[in-house]
């Protein structure tokens, strides 16, 4: 008994290095397909891929747009490599809005899901603009994810934090809350919050 209660004191540790993926010369595009390849890092729930490298109507690319069946969810994430930026901040908030649009103009098999924003970036927490995503994610359901890259015995890994839960925004929203009296709220209710020029 007490030699299998040291054999189980005496596992294997393994030291891992943190490292970012410029430095392993890892572009954004070996990120995405990695999170293709199995979405669940990503610990969203029970998720699948959608389409990537979606064209937006207005510009630019979205870079994965995943589903949860289950929770009628969509997730439209935005990726990005290094310290998050002001322009992929705007980029998400902006894909966000074109995929509830679309659902909002009964255009999608799934206009009665609801659409979450996700941002995801190597360094989160220390970019000066954490503040401003901080209140983004309580005042629109923003999931936002910090990606940490690790060596561990000569191999590369990845591990997904999440800082802010996007969904903590919809049960809010779409169930009320008695002890703040807010109200419930629908789509209809979000796009009236929009100012005139983005409803346009």
């Amino acid at each position: 008994m007490l030699k299998a209660k040291r054999r189980k004191s005496d596992m294997v540790f393994v030291a891992n290095t943190e490292v970012t993926l410029k430095d392993l010369h890892l572009p954004e595009a070996w990120l995405e397909r990695k999170i293709r390849e199995d979405p669940s890092v990503l610990k969203l729930g029970d998720i699948k891929v959608d389409s990537f490298q979606r064209r937006n109507k207005k510009g630019g690319r979205l870079d994965l747009l995943l589903s949860d069946e289950e929770n009628s969810t969509l997730y439209a994430a935005e990726l990005m490599l290094g310290e998050v930026d002001e322009s992929h901040i705007v980029r998400c908030v902006e894909y966000w809005l074109a995929e509830s649009r679309l659902l909002e103009g009964g255009k999608s098999v799934k206009k009665e899901w609801s659409v979450v924003a996700v941002l995801a970036a190597e360094n989160v927490r220390e970019s000066r603009y954490f503040p401003v995503i901080e209140l983004l994610s309580q005042k629109i359901p923003l999931t936002v994810i910090e990606i940490t890259g690790l060596k561990v015995r000569g191999y590369t890994t990845l591990k997904f934090t999440k800082i802010f839960d996007g969904q903590d925004q919809l049960e809010q929203t779409d169930g009320g809350d008695e002890d703040t009296g807010r109200k419930d709220v629908d789509r209809t209710d979000w796009a009236a919050k929009r100012p005139s020029a983005i409803r346009q």
